[in-house]
């Protein structure tokens, strides 16, 4: 798939979200934002200019130093970034973006990033899972999300889906009243 957008607010090229989402996006104030992004890259040059603070992981270490991310190979430390984050004296996040969760050997393991994300979204904030139970890619469809539906089950969400592609949605959540 072909399909990039450019902000006309900033310039960067918007997060690879899909277009309904970025629609919406580009109208939300994100200034005071503390962001956290599990993989990044474009996305994370967009959230640095739109928010007060974005702070990017990656397991690729290439990509990472192409990009200024943060390079955790290790599943169980990338998983608890945020988590040490927060236990470390820093505050909780506005949003927290999942968008990769793989070891350098391919192995999956977004759905277990969910649980930590939750704990780590102020009150009222957002969290933004791209390709949602997107079946066109390995590991990323239907039954791979059971932890966190299970997570996810009592907070409000949208699914929005890319009107160009089968199945590619990016979803997200208000996390309100824990």
């Amino acid at each position: 798939m072909s399909w990039r957008k450019t902000d006309p607010t900033n310039g960067p090229m918007f997060p690879y979200y899909t277009e309904e989402l970025l629609d919406e996006l580009i109208n939300w104030d994100m200034r005071e934002w503390r962001v956290f992004e599990y993989s990044g890259g474009d996305s994370t040059l967009w959230w640095r200019d739109k928010c007060r603070e974005c702070i990017s992981i990656d397991t690729d270490r290439e990509w990472c130093n192409s990009h200024n991310l943060i390079h955790i190979k290790e599943k169980e430390p990338f998983i608890n970034y945020p988590q040490q984050i927060v236990q470390d004296g820093g505050e909780k996040f506005d949003c927290i973006i999942i968008d990769q969760g793989r070891t350098p050997d391919g192995s999956a393991f977004r759905d277990e990033t969910t649980e930590v994300a939750i704990q780590c979204i102020k009150n009222g904030g957002t969290l933004i899972i791209d390709n949602w139970k997107q079946n066109t890619i390995p590991d990323y469809g239907e039954n791979c999300w059971k932890k966190s539906e299970k997570a996810l089950i009592n907070y409000k969400s949208k699914i929005y889906k890319h009107p160009s592609h089968q199945d590619w949605k990016t979803a997200v959540w208000w996390i309100q009243d824990r």
